[in-house]
């Protein structure tokens, strides 16, 4: 249902990085219109001005950079990612270019022969997370993130397996 008053109109900046330029970094200043509804019961208080080619909802990185730093982490993973894009003009962490990979969807999963497991700690005792990679393609099969303890046993890994029919 849409609201029948007219809106408060205010200009807003977003910054995005870009590509760069002749290896130097690119920073754009985009001009956006927000808009506040004026009506009390209305469900959606701001209205925010989408730019959808060009970059996505609350992203800080155009689709051209967040694609170039995509698939640099993919060749290079994290650490070697983050030197090889400052030296190609696009500073970016190592945990910024892991997660622009998080952001990609899975693949189809199918058949799957040789299966890696990597469990990890972000903060001790506190947030883990575990992966699954299909070793012979080269593609994740499965990736959680949780609060709790991820069980690093085999039973639990080949249970999250069965469950999404893979193996």
């Amino acid at each position: 249902m849409r609201c029948l008053r007219l809106p408060f109109i205010v200009l807003d900046f977003r910054h995005p990085r870009d590509l760069p330029c002749v290896g130097r970094p690119i920073r754009l200043v985009l001009e956006v219109h927000k808009f506040f509804c004026r009506n009390p019961g209305c469900s959606r208080k701001v209205f925010t001005e989408r730019l959808p080619d060009f970059i996505e909802a609350s992203s800080r990185l155009t689709k051209r950079l967040r694609t170039a730093v995509q698939d640099i982490g993919f060749a290079t993973c994290g650490k070697g990612g983050e030197q090889l894009g400052g030296k190609l003009g696009m500073p970016i962490s190592d945990v910024s270019m892991l997660w622009s990979l998080f952001l990609l969807p899975s693949p189809e999963i199918g058949q799957v022969r040789v299966v890696g497991v990597d469990d990890w700690s972000w903060r001790r005792g506190k947030r883990f997370g575990s992966i699954l990679v299909n070793l012979f393609l080269r593609v994740f099969v499965k990736r959680q993130f949780s609060l709790l303890v991820v069980a690093s046993e085999a039973g639990y890994h080949s249970s999250v397996l069965n469950n999404h029919n893979i193996l």
